[in-house]
Parts: C-alpha cells; structure tokens; sequence
C-alpha cells in the first residue's frame, strides 16, 4: 500500500481494500504477513507462493480448524489475497467484501487441508 500511496500521491478505497487484505492475513497468520505478502507479490517467487498449502500459513496456536468454520477461514484467505492484488482496478470494493462476507461460505469445494494459496489467487 506504501509504495501505491507514495506513486500516486492519493488515499483512496483501494488503499483500504489493501490494508483490509494485509490485516485480514495478519490474523490468520497470527503474525504480520509481510514474508508471504512479498512472496505472493514477487513474480519470482510467486509459483512457489501458488505451491503452499493454506494450512502452512495459518497460525498454528488455535486449535485446528473445526468443519464448521473451516469454509469461512477459506473464504477469509482468499478475499485478503483479492484485496492485495498487485493491481488496484483488479481488487473488489470494500462493499463487495462486505457482500462476500455477508454470504459466509467460500466458493471452493475442497477441503481446509488440502488447498493450495494458489487455489485463492484466481
């Protein structure tokens, strides 16, 4: 969000998209996401990012993640990866998030364990 901000001089929803998907990851991960975001980001390194399973990332702390809530943590990671898309016009608007959230299941059919971040990304 820094290096937008600083390249167009403005604050506006998308920064704030941005900032809702870094928060968003931070409390999934249970620490600040800056290695995995730079790792999504770089397109060097983003095959490797595609490659790692969701269940890697999450913080490990609380208790693993029951069926009841494992679709919503889904839905959670990939709506922060839609708003820290590298390209403003392709992250949704808050009031799509809100919507998404509002609808409370993810899209994917998989299961928790076995879906890779680069199942989130498209």
């Amino acid at each position: 969000m820094f290096a937008e901000l600083a390249q167009t001089m403005k604050v506006n929803e998308k920064c704030d998209v941005y900032s809702f998907g870094v928060l968003a990851l931070e409390i999934i991960k249970g620490e600040h996401p800056g290695d995995l975001i730079s790792l999504y980001l770089s397109p060097s390194t983003r095959p490797l990012a595609n490659d790692t399973l969701l269940t890697d990332v999450l913080d490990e702390r609380p208790q693993k993640v029951m069926k009841p809530i494992d679709e919503e943590v889904i839905l959670i990671a990939k709506l922060a990866f839609a708003c820290i898309n590298p390209e403003p016009r392709s992250r949704p608007t808050m009031d799509q998030v809100c919507k998404m959230l509002g609808a409370g299941k993810s899209p994917l059919e998989d299961q928790l364990h076995t879906i890779k971040l680069g199942q989130l990304l498209h």
